[in-house]
């Protein structure tokens, strides 16, 4: 299941959507007016808060989930998500200043 942060966290990212982004997926929900740009697997955003970089990664993986049924068969489970980097010395402002922001943003 989605959370909150990970929905708010995507509708962010779609405004911070750059020249140098080559995949992207467009969408529409049915109560929003405008489209939903998102990044693909693998791709990468830098964004810039209070004068510190925080790059966002889309990751997407796949794992085999074993079914227990009588066919003896397996489905695949996708998870998505995004890895952040940036500079250990804004750790602290990353979680105190950032992510509410983002959320703001977001929602």
């Amino acid at each position: 299941a989605r959370t909150r942060l990970y929905e708010a966290a995507e509708v962010y990212l779609s405004t911070r959507v750059s020249p140098s982004n080559t995949r992207l997926k467009v969408g529409k929900q049915d109560r929003e007016k405008g489209f939903l740009v998102t990044m693909d697997k693998g791709e990468e955003i830098v964004d810039v808060f209070d004068g510190f970089k925080v790059t966002w990664r889309f990751v997407c993986t796949e794992t085999e989930k074993r079914v227990l049924n009588s066919h003896g068969g397996s489905s695949m489970r996708e998870t998505r998500y995004f890895e952040l980097s940036f500079d250990k010395i804004h750790r602290d402002k990353v979680l105190s200043s950032y992510f509410p922001h983002i959320f703001d943003r977001g929602t």
